[in-house]
């Protein structure tokens, strides 16, 4: 009977990891990698592969200082099986979004119930933020999997002892060190110290029963070689402006207009974890009511400490507070599987996102007519329908008492949703962006050369150096030397470059959902 159940649950988590695959790559290969994150991380994970690169990363085969480089080197083995394209650029993230809802269930199964795994998993998989963070070629994916694992393994070791979870724990936190850097340190051990504080587990006994100095030399031999070869290849560029710029700065003030007040974060994982998130008042009264409970406590105090933390931080952005969502979800599937198991659920949530479900919609096809550039596709609006028919269905469950039925019809709308956003609605705008719709005009056996600013996804479709003309005279000494080429450029760069002559505007197109144009410029030389 044992072995019986060994080979049901090995079934149901490659069923779990197949299912979560196939959402969260679904369409993956036929979207532009058009966003800026996404097209200079893809980019530079390209160059470095065809430059046969593994210390010194580069966009537009210049030093780039953004991230250390767990992403590239998957993105590079990627590009290596599939070719170079979006969807080996977005293969690994799905992988990575995979193992962390797999990751998710498995701690919810062990520490809590079978049911709050299923729900937390559930959760995460019906997020359309989340789907969209694990269908992106960036990092974060990377460092959300890799802290997720790191602080489950962490509490495993904590509750059960077992050297080999101690291994993981700091295997995972070398690995989310390679990913972005000291926060996958500096986040978990300030979620750990809490930990230890309200378990009244903080001594100095009980922390080095963790082996930390064990660890730390774990985690430098890991990860120290390829820092201190990066160091030393770029004479401490790359260091100085990672940890300072990227990581200090960031954190002490906006960078690129990403600021707000305190609250913006708690309401973008609120809005982000929807639609289970609706219920966030009921799961976190149910938390705090079960606080003695180890695992109900470790989770809490993970999720208000990201939240928190980036919070306070200068620079807010959207995927900041996503290593909090598995957590999160862990809090809302114990609630879900306690709402079961007692047959109460609040109907205010419920409503709620039935609600929604209607004005996004309705909402959605507003804005696009609104939009002169998008007016032409507003239909793509009724990608968001699934939302309110499943909230119909799920309220007339719900009045019969049908719990479970309810929770999974709503939970099943927003997969289906986030499904035919990626495969039928998104593309339709995406082929919007002025990249597609001016490489495609344009001679690519050309010169390319951009002035002051350029849409990163030039680069990486056009596969070759596209240099920087940052004054008016260079453009001008360029033309006069009887060479063929085509300038880059924005709208709010046309007065500086009235004067030139011999520079011809061509193209124009509007960067979809967002204030610039992109200009094309053209220059037949003699």
């Amino acid at each position: 009977m044992a072995l019986i159940q060994r080979m049901k649950n090995t079934y149901f988590y490659l069923l779990l990891f197949l299912i979560s695959f196939i959402v969260l790559s679904y369409n993956a290969g036929g979207l532009m990698l058009y966003s800026l994150d996404e097209a200079k991380n893809a980019e530079a994970a390209r160059e470095m592969l065809e430059q046969g690169e593994w210390v010194v990363p580069t966009f537009n085969y210049e030093l780039r200082t953004d991230k250390p480089p767990a992403h590239y080197y998957f993105m590079m083995l990627s590009y290596s099986i599939f070719g170079v394209n979006e969807w080996a650029a977005r293969f690994f993230s799905a992988i990575m979004g995979s193992a962390t809802i797999l990751l998710t269930f498995w701690f919810g199964a062990r520490y809590f119930n079978r049911q709050t795994g299923v729900w937390a998993a559930m959760a995460l998989l019906a997020s359309l933020h989340f789907n969209i963070q694990f269908h992106m070629s960036v990092p974060d994916p990377y460092l959300i999997c890799f802290f997720t694992a790191s602080l489950f393994f962490f509490y495993a070791f904590w509750n059960e002892q077992k050297s080999k979870f101690l291994w993981a724990f700091y295997l995972f936190m070398a690995l989310g060190v390679m990913s972005k850097g000291p926060v996958a340190i500096a986040l978990p051990g300030l979620a750990i110290l809490l930990f230890l504080i309200f378990t009244k587990n903080l001594s100095l006994k009980k922390i080095l029963s963790f082996k930390p100095f064990h660890g730390l030399l774990f985690i430098l031999i890991i990860c120290l070689p390829w820092y201190l070869a990066v160091h030393f290849q770029t004479d401490g560029q790359w260091t100085q402006e990672f940890f300072f710029k990227h990581n200090l700065n960031r954190y002490a003030a906006p960078m690129e207009g990403h600021g707000g007040i305190f609250l913006i974060t708690p309401m973008i994982v609120l809005v982000g974890m929807l639609p289970a998130s609706a219920f966030f008042i009921q799961s976190f009264k149910l938390a705090w009511q079960r606080r003695k409970e180890p695992a109900i406590l470790f989770v809490s105090i993970v999720t208000l400490t990201v939240v928190v933390f980036f919070s306070t931080s200068g620079t807010k952005l959207p995927n900041y507070t996503m290593p909090s969502y598995p957590f999160f979800a862990l809090i809302l599937g114990y609630y879900f599987s306690q709402a079961i198991s007692k047959n109460q659920l609040n109907k205010i949530a419920p409503i709620f996102l039935t609600v929604l479900g209607f004005a996004l919609p309705i909402g959605g096809y507003v804005v696009l007519q609104g939009d002169k550039y998008l007016s032409h596709i507003p239909f793509v609006a009724a990608a968001f329908i699934p939302l309110a028919l499943g909230g119909i269905l799920s309220l007339v469950y719900l009045k019969d008492q049908r719990i479970q039925r309810s929770l999974i019809t709503i939970t099943l709308s927003w997969i289906i949703t986030a499904c035919l956003f990626f495969g039928w609605a998104y593309p339709l705008i995406d082929q919007e962006n002025p990249v597609a719709k001016t490489l495609t005009e344009l001679d690519l056996d050309k010169d390319f050369y951009h002035y002051k600013r350029v849409n990163a996804a030039y680069i990486f479709y056009l596969k070759n150096p596209v240099p920087q003309l940052s004054e008016t005279a260079k453009i001008q000494s360029l033309i006069d030397s009887g060479k063929s080429f085509y300038l880059i450029t924005r709208r709010s760069y046309d007065e500086e470059l009235a004067g030139i002559v011999g520079l011809e505007k061509i193209l124009e197109a509007k960067d979809i959902f967002e204030t610039p144009f992109t200009t094309i410029y053209e220059v037949n030389g003699n």
